[in-house]
């Protein structure tokens, strides 16, 4: 079966790809769009877009499409095989980030980026791109880099790429418009493998993608070069700093090697102006007599004199330009100023008045190629030129649709052409690699077809079913349960070929590799996470730990690690065969997080050697956690360690360990400044006292006076020439007394230690609730208590508290504190919890806020307050007005409660007749009725802290 054709078109303006390639009748499907005009009240392309085809959900089942795609998470991008887009020529230059010498930072705005970004995520098959065709030469000051960025991105990520200046009117079109286009392909694809075997001369002058859309009638001698070193985002940082190249119109790149040369097109027949032309246009689209002068100067010849800022003097020529414009030639090139008083305006004469004219909305888009009143959509006149100025010349995308057409005949469906095989050397570690993979791009389905199609043992297709993974009802109408579980199984048995009940070693134990299959999911806003922790092996209640780590069986389990990652899409509406890998990787251990999950490993061995099995809590621990399974407990790596591993090694595609070298890889990476980074400090300290020990010689002083010995003296007159101190001075200078000049320490982001510097006023009272992460409904009502996000972040975690006490002006620092939370308080916030979810299953009542009077309680937009019957310390409260208007059904819980995470209110309450969606969408989520309130999260409250913390202020 030949590759879907599905596509995804970025920066789409009023649709120019998506008509051009829906003109060819081959089943082109575009999955998802994104237009979004900065600093626009109104949206009229995106609109426009919108009226045509309709809008389009991501992967989540959200409307992301007219907004900054700087903000989308890509991976919530739906899947397709073709990404197109018309991005602008901007200074594509990049520097370091502040976070890592390792990563890349490209200025704000540059659209670029968000391409590459979403070839990273999506890992399309192909792409093409259009821009200006002065793209080739910028900057002026280093000629060819920003395109050199541009082709060693593409480098980086696997792709070759083919580029050529089209003249659109040599073939075919109306206007003489000049752009690059750029045919990117995936080299594991059918196309990329067998363009390998073709010659850079064939591939620009007979065979390529480039010579077949837009034939030529010869080339200039074949120029080559390189990009050099162009795999890593410091070399392209490199070739940001001092790459420069002379690319001609037509080119290709493949492996980092660059082949360019002139070229000299076969042109056909345009359409002339005559032909698009309307008779008797309305009156506002001729000339006046009095504009008639002016119009007459800007299309003229000039010469000037003028004068440099440094006094010299020099004379500006410019010639003139045809007035009007001839009838039997195309167009010049439409730029978005059109129909302005302007020098590159198209004036034209009137095929039945005979009166000279402005183009009209519906001339300009027959000179792109669009459909008559295509952008009559609502849009004023003005933004109909704007739009089309912007647009591209669809028949240019048609007719590379037609050569891609081809392509994709004989392009396999993923999957196919490289069938899932048992065949791997056990004995070699860089071979297990490449088994592993090789399932990216399959589903989890497809692991169990191999063993339908392979060695079909009966066994094994009857414990691997579906239904075993998902769930089923028998003919008696009783439930059964599926096992998610049996997915990492079903990998490690059926396609590693390695028994699923090995526990006392590793996985792969002929070269010491554990094999771990760990599903990753589509977290709202945060993106792809991993779903889970990944479990090493159970705790025997009544066995005996080695006293030394390096002695366990958990010590050479986590040494070396194959990780093999799946996403898990339940909530897209796909079942577990339909589950799609994601990537392979290898994983070694860095030394420093050994040594913490050494400490972590004493602290599991003595409550175990001991019998105090029962004091065992996550909470307790950093990165090697005794979590809950089986009735049981059991060795396992944190959610929030495997996610830093996650986000700065496997999906940014850095080596934690190299099986070519057999060997660790250069140096960590860390997104976040560390407070340890010698393991040596971790041997005769735990990392508490450390941490503790580094706040003891700053209690007692105040804000000012810390800050005062830990700044440079200019930083410092400079820091506290300030009136006041903001809320956000609390959290740096808490990170400051530990060395940390970052927002976050890597230990606490790995360790899920929640870091809060708590202000408490003079009189001993708190105004500060803490809140937590913004949930979705329908997610909150899917999860269960033990893997909910309330019980991740309020009850299985560490917190660290920084105690601010107020002191006139400033604030006195009384210490700091880990703290979990205590043992006795977990079923009050499961009750808080379960009573969340009840108000929500029976329906959240809404009622519109009034004042003793009756009257409505407005917004400062003029729109209602709203009241809803979630628990609080009013609607709860018999003497306040809340409690009459819209009282709870549950009690107030004295530790958790459920407030807006939106500081933008967004409701459209079907059930009650009202709407306030002036704000974006993103901030509302959806009911299980229907109805979308403002996004909620759940608070810490504060009353609850403070008693937490009170003996911190006694004498």
């Amino acid at each position: 079966m030949p590759m879907e054709k599905t596509m995804c078109e970025l920066f789409a303006g009023v649709g120019g790809f998506r008509v051009g390639m829906e003109r060819l009748g081959t089943g082109w499907n575009t999955t998802w769009f994104s237009q979004w005009e900065p600093d626009k009240v109104n949206q009229w392309a995106h609109d426009c877009y919108v009226g045509h085809f309709g809008d389009l959900q991501d992967m989540r089942g959200e409307y992301h499409t007219g907004e900054d795609i700087s903000l989308m998470d890509k991976n919530a991008i739906p899947d397709h095989n073709l990404l197109v887009g018309g991005f602008p020529c901007q200074d594509y230059s990049v520097a370091h980030t502040l976070a890592s010498a390792h990563g890349i930072e490209g200025k704000k705005g540059v659209l670029w980026w968000q391409i590459r970004d979403t070839i990273i995520a999506k890992k399309p098959a192909f792409c093409i791109f259009e821009n200006v065709d002065r793209l080739l030469k910028s900057p002026a000051s280093q000629r060819g880099r920003d395109f050199g960025i541009i082709l060693a991105c593409l480098a980086g990520l696997n792709y070759s790429a083919e580029w050529r200046v089209v003249n659109a009117a040599s073939y075919g079109a109306a206007q003489r418009r000049r752009r690059t286009f750029i045919f990117a392909y995936r080299n594991d694809t059918a196309y990329g493998r067998n363009m390998k075997e073709v010659t850079p001369s064939d591939v620009i002058s007979q065979r390529g993608f480039m010579v077949q859309a837009f034939p030529i009638v010869s080339n200039t001698d074949i120029v080559n070069g390189t990009l050099g070193a162009y795999a890593t985002d410091g070399d392209i940082i490199r070739i940001s700093d001092n790459f420069a190249f002379a690319f001609d119109k037509a080119g290709y790149m493949h492996d980092g090697k660059i082949y360019t040369c002139d070229i000299t097109e076969n042109e056909i027949q345009p359409i002339l102006i005559r032909q698009i032309l309307q008779e008797n246009a309305e009156e506002e689209f001729y000339i006046s007599e009095d504009k008639m002068p002016k119009w007459v100067y800007l299309k003229g010849a000039k010469k000037i004199p003028r004068k440099t800022k440094d006094g010299h003097e020099y004379t500006f020529s410019e010639g003139p330009v045809a007035f009007p414009d001839p009838w039997d030639r195309p167009g010049r090139t439409m730029l978005t100023s059109e129909s302005t008083l302007n020098r590159s305006t198209h004036v034209v004469t009137d095929p039945g008045s005979g009166r000279l004219r402005l183009l009209t909305p519906i001339e300009a888009e027959r000179l792109q190629g669009f459909d008559d009143d295509w952008t009559n959509s609502g849009m004023p006149k003005r933004m109909r030129y704007f739009c089309m100025g912007n647009a591209l010349v669809v028949p240019m995308i048609t007719r590379m649709g037609e050569v891609l057409d081809v392509i994709m005949e004989n392009e396999p469906s993923k999957g196919e052409g490289m069938p899932l095989s048992y065949e791997y050397d056990k004995h070699d570690r860089r071979d297990i690699l490449r088994h592993a993979k090789a399932l990216e791009g399959y589903a989890v389905g497809d692991v169990y077809e191999l063993e339908e199609h392979g060695k079909h043992r009966e066994d094994m297709l009857q414990y691997y079913a579906e239904k075993c993974i998902q769930g089923w009802t028998d003919d008696e109408g009783v439930f059964h349960r599926g096992d998610k579980g049996r997915i990492g199984f079903l990998v490690q048995e059926v396609y590693f070929d390695e028994p699923r009940d090995n526990e006392a070693q590793a996985d792969l134990g002929a070269v010491g590799v554990e094999l771990k299959v760990s599903p990753l999911i589509y977290k709202t806003r945060a993106g792809l996470k991993v779903k889970e922790r990944l479990v090493l092996g159970m705790i025997n209640r009544n066995g005996h730990l080695p006293e030394r780590f390096c002695d366990s069986h958990i010590y050479n389990k986590c040494k070396l690690m194959m990780l093999v990652y799946y996403i898990d899409e339940t909530n897209q509406g796909k079942t577990p065969f339909q589950f799609p890998f994601y990537k392979s990787a290898y994983v070694k251990i860095p030394e420093v997080d050994m040594a913490m999950i050494e400490q972590d490993y004493r602290y599991i061995r003595d409550c175990v050697n001991e019998g105090r099995y029962s004091d065992l809590h996550e909470r307790e621990a950093h990165y090697l956690s005794p979590c809950t399974k089986n009735g049981g407990r059991a060795f396992s790596f944190k959610p929030s360690y495997m996610n830093q591993l996650f986000n700065e090694y496997i999906d940014a595609n850095n080596l934690l360990y190299d099986p070519d070298k057999d060997e660790e890889t250069y140096d960590i990476i860390r997104q976040y400044d560390a407070i340890i980074s010698d393991a040596d400090e971790l041997r005769g300290h735990t990392f508490e006292e450390i941490v503790l020990n580094r706040f003891k010689p700053y209690i007692g002083m105040t804000v000012t006076e810390i800050r005062q010995s830990l700044m440079e003296p200019d930083d410092f007159e400079q820091w506290s020439s300030r009136k006041t101190i903001d809320k956000a001075e609390f959290a740096r200078t808490t990170f400051a007394m530990l060395g940390i000049t970052s927002g976050q320490a890597e230990e606490f982001v790995r360790s899920n230690t929640y870091v809060k510097t708590l202000r408490v006023n003079s009189d001993l009272t708190m105004n500060e609730d803490i809140s937590f992460s913004a949930f979705e409904f329908k997610e909150l009502m899917e999860e269960s208590w033990e893997e909910s996000t309330v019980y991740e972040e309020m009850v299985d975690r560490q917190f660290l508290w920084s105690v601010f006490k107020e002191k006139g002006d400033d604030f006195v620092f009384h210490g700091a504190r880990f703290w979990s939370l205590p043992q006795e308080d977990e079923h009050i916030i499961h009750e808080g919890w379960d009573d969340i979810r009840d108000i929500i299953r029976k329906g959240v009542k809404f009622v519109k806020d009034q004042k003793e009077d009756g009257s409505l309680i407005l917004t400062k937009r003029g729109k209602s307050r709203m009241l809803n019957n979630f628990p609080d310390s009013k609607n709860t409260n018999p003497k306040r007005k809340e409690y009459r208007l819209c009282k709870s059904p549950k009690a107030y819980n004295k530790i958790i409660s459920i407030r807006p995470h939106a500081s933008l209110v967004y409701y459209d309450l079907k059930s009650i007749g009202y709407a306030d969606t002036e704000n974006p969408r993103s901030n509302g989520s959806e009911l299980p009725n229907g109805d979308i309130m403002t996004k909620q999260c759940f608070w810490f409250n504060n009353e609850y802290i403070l008693g937490q913390i009170q003996d911190m202020f006694e004498e």
